[in-house]
């Protein structure tokens, strides 16, 4: 009597493994993107709760958002203050001492409490307890309050210095956070300028204003352009795209 066949041809079982492949070459774009969705969620709730704790320190300090001393930034040479805000990375350890003592997340942490909402999930870079040779922050704090002393001694005494809730008329439009890079769509464009960051102008970032809101835009929407760099799309946070050079009409949505 004749055995009856319980196994699988060498056929049948190629067929199912592809039929897998292309499932998985389906899915797995999907997944990844979902997974960046999530991460891209957490990171504009990070935005909202630094934005809100800076709200609630300026409450505290009479109006006053947080800043570096001008004097202190010259003193030390962190004079566009990118060790106070957490976005350079110290060499040593009294540059450490120096963020720790004087940096925008010790400021802001009374309010916080958690020193992770520095750091966005899709930045690999960022260690939100300040370390030698990392930055401590995925964020970047609006120029012309982390260091308004530098603006007025710069630009002019209409400066106002430190910066205030008066100080601006469009604090729904005018950025007080943005993503150090957009880290949910870094479609990066590489260019000849150096240290310009050049971006497909329809690349997503996520931004805090100063009236608190956090809100996700294409980076051509809410950053300046340089002008300087021909077809290159390449954007600086300083300055704001609108309003110059009246800090009071400072405002980077139209």
């Amino acid at each position: 009597m004749q055995r009856k066949r319980t196994g699988f041809t060498l056929i049948e079982l190629l067929v199912v493994i592809a039929i897998i492949a292309i499932l998985a070459a389906i899915l797995f774009p999907v997944f990844a993107r979902a997974r960046e969705q999530a991460r891209s969620i957490t990171c504009i709730s990070n935005l909202k709760q630094i934005a809100l704790s800076t709200l609630m320190y300026a409450q505290d300090y009479d109006g006053c958002f947080p800043g570096l001393d001008f004097a202190l930034a010259s003193s030390t040479g962190d004079i566009y203050s990118d060790m106070y805000k957490g976005v350079a990375e110290p060499p040593d350890n009294a540059w450490v001492d120096y963020v720790l003592t004087y940096g925008l997340a010790t400021q802001l942490y009374p309010y916080m409490k958690n020193r992770q909402l520095w750091k966005c999930p899709s930045d690999p870079n960022a260690r939100p307890q300040p370390q030698v040779g990392s930055r401590s922050s995925s964020y970047l704090y609006q120029f012309m309050a982390s260091n308004a002393g530098a603006a007025r001694a710069w630009w002019g005494a209409s400066f106002p210095a430190p910066w205030h809730e008066a100080s601006t008329q469009y604090p729904a439009q005018f950025k007080m956070f943005s993503e150090l890079n957009p880290w949910h769509d870094n479609r990066f464009i590489d260019n000849p300028y150096g240290w310009y960051a050049c971006w497909d102008p329809s690349s997503k970032m996520n931004f805090a204003f100063f009236d608190g809101h956090a809100k996700t835009y294409p980076v051509d929407m809410v950053l300046w352009r340089f002008p300087t760099t021909g077809t290159y799309p390449c954007y600086d946070y300083i300055w704001p795209k609108y309003g110059w050079p009246n800090p009071a009409d400072f405002h980077d949505l139209p």
